[in-house]
């Protein structure tokens, strides 16, 4: 596993425009240096091809058991070569600074805000490449608010949410509670209860996930968010105590907090159907936003007309109108709960 840190401008990233700053990704490095194989040592293309032979042959050979069932294939990273490859992988440096991992080098940038993580991978691949898992989160009320943000983040951008227990117990349910001998890791017996705000807010997000917002979260490609003004306060102060990692880590048992954004915005085009964008206030109370739409683009041209709705979870809440020109939109977004807002043409 590797960390690149790109500064750069990409041609091929359908009109992203990126310049004067720093982009953080993730990625692993094929690597292997034995002299004892046929091929230089290091990160060379026979390694790479060795991965993609494997796991093609792995593929062929679980289909042919499973009696002409495909099984899905995933990884904890990934990279562009494998994108052909596999159907899922784990990003679990998404929760920096409550997480270890792949982050952790820029913990320190993430924390003191000199660094933020862009979608680069997501904007350029979501449509083709394989579904990210990602969010390193419990169900705690004691792991900190923070968590409603990285899950949030998690949700706009297209992954699937993950509640992860490599390293620390279940919350406990009925009395019951993990016992650390049983498992791979000794965790520390800390024994935390369900909060059942943070559940709540969980559930919300996977119902959206499997409902409206599912054809452009699991099939859409990404586009730019629309231009978005907050009425009240931008940001807000969320914690979080990092227990769950190992106690080796440099920073186990920290509590910190982070100053992000109130709102969180990510906009997708559903093949050559319809646009949408999607909005999450992750702040205690509601927000007023006004929202500069502009006509959107569809690969078979853009009709002159767009008609416009307005969902909270899978209710419609109503029609916004059509949209002709550019048009400032208000919207009313709730606390914690995910909204859509949803452009579809009208063929004239």
């Amino acid at each position: 596993m590797v960390f690149l840190l790109w500064c750069l401008v990409l041609q091929r990233c359908r009109h992203l425009m990126l310049k004067d700053f720093v982009v953080l990704t993730q990625g692993m490095r094929h690597t292997c240096i034995s002299s004892a194989h046929q091929h230089q040592p290091g990160a060379s293309t026979a390694i790479t091809h060795a991965y993609r032979t494997m796991l093609s042959e792995s593929a062929v050979a679980m289909k042919s058991a499973a009696g002409g069932t495909a099984i899905p294939q995933g990884s904890e990273l990934i990279n562009e070569q494998l994108v052909s490859h596999l159907a899922f992988y784990q990003a679990r440096g998404e929760a920096s600074p409550a997480a270890p991992f792949e982050a952790d080098p820029f913990r320190t940038m993430i924390k003191n805000r000199s660094a933020e993580k862009i979608p680069l991978f997501t904007y350029v691949y979501h449509e083709f490449g394989p579904e990210r898992i990602d969010g390193w989160a419990k169900l705690s009320r004691e792991q900190g608010d923070f968590v409603y943000f990285v899950l949030g983040r998690v949700f706009v951008q297209g992954a699937l949410i993950e509640l992860n227990y490599e390293f620390s117990a279940l919350e406990g349910l009925g009395g019951c509670r993990d016992q650390p001998a049983e498992q791979y890791y000794p965790f520390p017996e800390h024994y935390f209860a369900i909060d059942p705000e943070l559940a709540g807010y969980v559930g919300s997000l996977a119902r959206a996930r499997v409902g409206r917002a599912n054809r452009y979260l699991a099939y859409g490609a990404m586009l730019r968010p629309a231009p978005c003004e907050v009425i009240g306060e931008r940001e807000v102060e969320l914690h979080y105590f990092l227990y769950h990692v190992g106690t080796d880590f440099s920073e186990y048992g920290e509590r910190g907090s982070m100053t992000v954004p109130a709102v969180l915005q990510s906009a997708w085009r559903y093949r050559d159907a319809s646009v949408a964008w999607m909005f999450l206030n992750v702040a205690l109370e509601d927000r007023r936003v006004y929202v500069q739409i502009d006509l959107p683009t569809l690969a078979n041209g853009s009709p002159r007309t767009w008609k416009l709705n307005f969902y909270q979870g899978d209710d419609l809440v109503g029609p916004m109108g059509t949209l002709t020109a550019s048009r400032r939109i208000r919207l009313d977004l709730p606390a914690r709960r995910p909204v859509l807002l949803e452009a579809v043409p009208i063929q004239t």
